[in-house]
């Protein structure tokens, strides 16, 4: 069992799979081959699993999680958000949920629940990663100094590829580039 109450078998039951051609295990595709995408149909009887689970279980971090994962895969952003909100409430210290939550905000144009988000990330554990998304925050209100503030901070703080090429890109926005 959970700490929430929801069997671990439920989890594996929701995410199971028929197994095709009757085999009883599964085997991997050949390297050559691609996986296919899963249909329409398979997808309803997915997401019907997964909403019954958050029905029955409305109190589990696992069970909403689930299906705000689900949403986010298919790229359901708005139907995601309610989802990775509620699990945020039940267990507000899970850092992943909390991150997808900020970007799932960032990507339909809630730029302000977006940036409190990040800053309540922030408050919790300052890294590079927070510091580039709240810069891609501000960059996106246009607010361009405040987003090369950040930029440059996490550019400082985790200098990867991407946070690097994100500075210097606001950077030239602001043809602040000397």
């Amino acid at each position: 069992m959970t700490s929430r109450g929801v069997p671990w078998v439920l989890l594996a039951l929701v995410f199971a799979t028929p197994a095709r051609g009757g085999t009883a295990a599964a085997q991997p595709p050949p390297s050559n081959v691609q996986p296919s995408k899963p249909t329409a149909q398979e997808s309803a009887a997915v997401e019907q699993r997964l909403s019954e689970a958050v029905r029955r279980h409305p109190g589990s971090f696992q069970a909403q999680q689930a299906l705000a994962g689900f949403y986010l895969q298919q790229g359901k952003l708005e139907a995601a958000i309610p989802h990775l909100e509620r699990a945020q409430a039940i267990d507000p210290a899970n850092y992943a949920n909390s991150y997808d939550l900020a970007v799932a905000l960032l990507q339909t144009g809630k730029l302000d629940p977006a940036r409190e988000q990040v800053r309540r990330l922030l408050s919790a554990k300052e890294t590079g990663e927070l510091h580039n998304l709240l810069g891609d925050v501000e960059e996106r209100a246009g607010n361009l100094v405040a987003a090369a503030e950040e930029y440059q901070r996490g550019a400082h703080m985790d200098p990867t590829e991407d946070h690097l090429f994100d500075w210097g890109n606001n950077l030239v926005q602001l043809r602040a580039f000397e």
